[in-house]
């Protein structure tokens, strides 16, 4: 079995099935999952068939061919919302994570990572990379769960890579409170910011520690308050 999907023009989608070309109207089709299979409901409007549904498993698919059923839906996605009239949705990532993470070394920049996904589109995660499947501006909003096992302050510093490159002038230098009454100390790290992407590139995290005694922790309730997860994420296009 081979399968295309070619973007035809700004309404029309064009699926090459075992050779036969067949052409649909964007704004009739939707997507889907199912395990490692990539699903396409259509309304043909060549020879009004009403209801359509095409489910490829993902390496049955040449164009475009990519590594899971996932990465195939949302490459469709974009070319089903390149549509005539306006129509642009945004991408989104909603995130967390509730892992320990605990330095090795000081002044050793390690890589966040992110544990659960909330909601997404057009955004996804794969280990510590951000990965941007549309071209846009974009806000990124985060909020890091840092504690201090030692008396004494200790700085950390927090800064962004694109594609594996440091952003310059991304790096922001804070100080995070020592034990105090017995007392863990405690900061929250958290602020946004706005670069540009283009379809393919990732954003990555950085943090460095001034000593060892600082980590990222979750934060259990104690109370009535919910937890404190050791990373929030959120990432929206805003232009």
């Amino acid at each position: 079995m081979s399968y295309q999907f070619i973007d035809e023009g700004p309404t029309i989608l064009k699926v090459i099935d075992n050779g036969r070309e067949l052409l649909f109207k964007k704004v009739y089709c939707s997507t889907a999952i199912d395990g490692d299979y990539f699903i396409l409901n259509t309304h043909n409007f060549e020879n009004n068939i009403y209801r359509q549904e095409f489910k490829i498993y993902y390496t049955e698919c040449d164009n475009p061919a990519l590594g899971s059923a996932y990465d195939l839906k949302n490459a469709v996605d974009v070319i089903l919302n390149n549509y005539a009239y306006g129509y642009n949705p945004k991408s989104y990532l909603i995130a967390y994570d509730r892992n320990n993470f605990i330095p090795i070394d000081r002044n050793v920049g390690y890589a966040l990572t992110y544990s659960d996904i909330v909601l997404n589109q057009f955004i996804g995660i794969d280990g510590s990379r951000i990965n941007f499947d549309k071209t846009g501006i974009y806000n990124l909003q985060f909020s890091i769960q840092f504690t201090n096992n030692d008396t004494q302050f200790h700085d950390v510093d927090i800064w962004f890579a694109l594609n594996g490159n440091r952003i310059d002038n991304s790096n922001s230098k804070f100080s995070i409170v020592g034990t105090h009454g017995g007392i863990t100390g405690h900061h929250i790290a958290s602020w946004n910011f706005m670069f540009n992407c283009n379809v393919g590139d990732y954003i990555e995290i950085y943090y460095q520690v001034s000593d060892t005694n600082v980590n990222i922790e979750t934060i259990s309730s104690v109370y009535d308050e919910p937890d404190s997860p050791s990373i929030i994420l959120s990432i929206n296009e805003i232009g």
